[in-house]
């Protein structure tokens, strides 16, 4: 909710006298009666004040005036700081993002079996498909044949994904490489995996397609 501006003050000596007696005023006036039958009563009360009276409100008016620029400047003052604290989470988030992007990353690669295959240096900026082609280069694996998911998530990875965007912590990012093959065997459950079933089967306890 944004914060209420301050009430300006209005209508000089006559205005602040006028809001203290406005009640009095219509009390006298009646109920029911015009509203500028109060606004004459009110004009000549206020020409039958002395100037010692008229004086009195002049100071107030004048305080009312100071008190309203004070408030204006100190609500002016937390806006800005507000605006200053936005804008700075702002570019704090940005600044990250950026240095996730272009600083490098550590990609551990293990298998289903839960064995190292790789520990890959590489910019936020590549893409999965990127990884793929490396662990080909490395270890001779066909990137058609390689699905990598980020452990306990098991969703695959699309090859456009950038690994600055794949969950990176400590400048490291744990994956997991899938082989497009009917088992993939698996000590233990690990999470559902698109297109596989968990079982204990023919081949021992793993990931068989699911047909």
């Amino acid at each position: 909710m944004a914060d209420e501006r301050p009430k300006k003050p209005f209508g000089g000596a006559y205005g602040i006298w006028l809001a203290e007696n406005r009640a009095e005023l219509r009390r006298e006036v009646g109920p029911g009666r015009p509203v500028t039958e109060v606004s004459k009563l009110a004009g000549s009360r206020w020409k039958a004040l002395s100037q010692e009276t008229k004086a009195l409100y002049r100071e107030k008016f004048e305080q009312a005036k100071a008190k309203y620029a004070e408030e204006m400047r100190q609500q002016e003052a937390t806006s800005q700081k507000k605006g200053t604290k936005r804008k700075a989470e702002k570019h704090c988030k940005k600044d990250n993002v950026a240095e996730k992007k272009y600083s490098l990353i550590e990609v551990e690669v293990t298998q289903m079996s839960g064995d190292a295959l790789a520990s890959l240096s590489l910019l936020g900026t590549c893409v999965i498909r990127d990884v793929k082609l490396e662990l080909e280069r490395q270890q001779g694996i066909p990137h058609q044949q390689a699905q990598l998911v980020v452990p306990g998530a098991f969703n695959k990875l699309e090859d456009h994904k950038t690994i600055a965007d794949c969950g990176v912590s400590g400048g490291k990012l744990p994956l997991i490489l899938v082989r497009n093959s009917g088992f993939l065997p698996s000590k233990r459950f690990d999470g559902s995996l698109e297109g596989y079933v968990f079982k204990l089967g023919d081949q021992g306890l793993g990931y068989y397609i699911d047909s």
